[in-house]
């Protein structure tokens, strides 16, 4: 398992890793973007993720609608980013 404060903080020079792997930048920054997410779940319902089967049905609904947007925000950029190569 990995220690995602220690992986967060090292300089930029630094390749953290998990378990014998090397990661990357990007998957740096995607730790500290879950860091920062399990930080404000425990700040706004004092603990962390607890996996009863009332949540979980609350979740997955959740879950679907904010895929929906995300889905909506990744074509957004596609097509932009598109229309600015095509340029």
């Amino acid at each position: 398992m990995f220690d995602v404060l220690n992986l967060t903080k090292n300089r930029p020079k630094e390749r953290a890793k998990i378990s014998d792997m090397e990661i990357t930048e990007t998957e740096q920054e995607v730790l500290k973007v879950l860091e920062a997410r399990w930080k404000l779940g425990r700040e706004k319902y004092g603990e962390g993720i607890n996996h009863s089967q009332a949540r979980t049905m609350a979740w997955l609904t959740q879950a679907i609608e904010e895929s929906a947007d995300m889905l909506q925000y990744l074509v957004s950029m596609k097509l932009r980013m598109k229309r600015e190569i095509e340029e």
